[in-house]
């Protein structure tokens, strides 16, 4: 794993413990759950010698400041503080100094008194409510719309299935129809409409005929507050989907506040 400085944390493995860590806690797990799962994901990380330094360091520092250093944690990271290998890869570079001050702070900080257990916040994580089948009107409304034509008019999409984006909000996948409407179109309009490929132009399916086309869109949004609905205009309800055939079933994820620019570019790219 890559290694760019002294530090505790400039380091691939120990960003990635403290981040994977820190999530854990704020879904709920028990400090002993964590660790349990943690050493285990990280298992052959631990068997290398230079990996495992990094790895035990950072999650006694994390344990440390949240108020939840455990025995084994600490016992393994003091055991590295007071071995040379700890400041070994430095030897013989200008930056030897900077790591002896790291691991020294280090050490004096997991034999301090550990603070009172932190109160970590927890997820709130969001559904979306809409159902599978409900088409939408979505009214372009920004200044790029302005600039391009496209102010007033709208682009309609339908539901088709759900995604989950981090750290667990579930999240609606649409297909665009492939048309600009100046009006809202009916229920009975879009049965048989033509989808938006997405993200891909159309020279890069002519290039790759293997290129499996991509329709799905997941509207990425972590609360109801993302949806823009003074823009959003409930039409129906299409009880039976048609779904493309040989389509890349992996949907391509944009948020709320660049779709509309997105979509705007998608359109003049298909034209």
């Amino acid at each position: 794993m890559g290694t760019w400085g002294p530090g505790l944390y400039s380091n691939d493995i120990s960003e990635d413990v403290k981040v994977t860590y820190m999530d854990q806690l704020r879904r709920g797990k028990s400090n002993e759950e964590i660790i349990e799962t943690i050493i285990k994901e990280y298992a052959k990380e631990i068997e290398d010698e230079e990996d495992a330094i990094n790895f035990w360091l950072a999650l006694a520092d994390t344990q440390w400041k949240v108020g939840r250093l455990l025995p084994l944690v600490k016992e393994q990271a003091l055991k590295y503080l007071e071995s040379p290998r700890c400041i070994d890869k430095w030897i013989g570079t200008k930056e030897l100094n900077k790591r002896k001050t790291v691991i020294v702070k280090l050490r004096n900080q997991l034999n301090s008194p550990m603070p009172p257990e932190k109160r970590i916040p927890q997820y709130r994580l969001y559904t979306c409510e809409w159902e599978i089948g409900d088409v939408f009107a979505y009214k372009f409304s920004e200044d790029y719309a302005k600039d391009k034509g496209y102010y007033g008019k709208s682009i309609v999409f339908v539901k088709v299935a759900e995604d989950t984006v981090h750290p667990g909000h579930i999240v609606p996948v649409v297909y665009l129809y492939k048309q600009i409407f100046d009006e809202d179109p009916s229920i009975d309009h879009l049965k048989d409409a033509e989808y938006m490929p997405q993200f891909y132009s159309p020279e890069a399916y002519q290039k790759n005929k293997s290129l499996r086309v991509c329709y799905k869109l997941a509207l990425e949004s972590s609360s109801p507050k993302n949806i823009p609905t003074d823009r959003i205009k409930f039409l129906g309800k299409i009880t039976s989907v048609n779904h493309p055939t040989n389509q890349d079933q992996l949907p391509y994820q944009t948020s709320w506040k660049g779709l509309e620019k997105y979509i705007i570019n998608l359109d003049i790219m298909w034209k």
